[in-house]
């Protein structure tokens, strides 16, 4: 084969050489018409990848419960430190993570899904709150009787 000089060159054909047969750039055979000239190829799309099974990583009553209980045992620890009776405040909020993220791990194991790693987080840090709200209620209680009794146990002391 031989190559004209100018731009829009394109091979010719010689004397005893086979015709060359039209070709996409992957090395497919171009689809030819009825008039036997081939027909283009269109370019290839992006790739496209559906996956309509897939569950959503993140659920919204997991994030609640785990923004909840964060807030529930840092609000607990907080509040315990300075007034142990505030600390029902975290203490509530630690009650309503643990709902939340038991509730949303019994949906996703019900419907078959993962369960959420925030909604497992938000349960445990509910338990953790829970748990430190009920240690600052019960040493608000021992410190106060512990007062009481140091303040029976002085002469003249009022007693119970």
């Amino acid at each position: 084969m031989t190559y004209d000089q100018d731009e829009n060159s394109r091979p010719q054909d010689q004397p005893g050489e086979p015709a060359p047969t039209p070709q996409a750039e992957d090395n497919a055979v171009a689809p030819v018409s009825e008039g036997g000239t081939p027909s283009p190829t269109p370019p290839p799309g992006p790739a496209r990848v559906d996956y309509p099974d897939a569950p959503s990583p993140t659920s919204p009553m997991g994030v609640a419960a785990f923004v909840v209980g964060l807030l529930g045992v840092v609000v607990t620890l907080i509040t315990g430190c300075f007034c142990a009776p505030l600390a029902v405040i975290g203490g509530a909020m630690s009650i309503a993570a643990w709902i939340f993220g038991h509730v949303e791990r019994k949906r996703a194991l019900s419907v078959g899904e993962p369960v959420s790693g925030l909604a497992t987080a938000g349960w445990i840090l509910g338990i953790i709150g829970t748990l430190l709200m009920i240690a600052w209620i019960l040493l608000f209680v021992a410190m106060m009787v512990f007062g009481l009794s140091l303040e029976a146990m002085k002469p003249g002391g009022r007693g119970f």
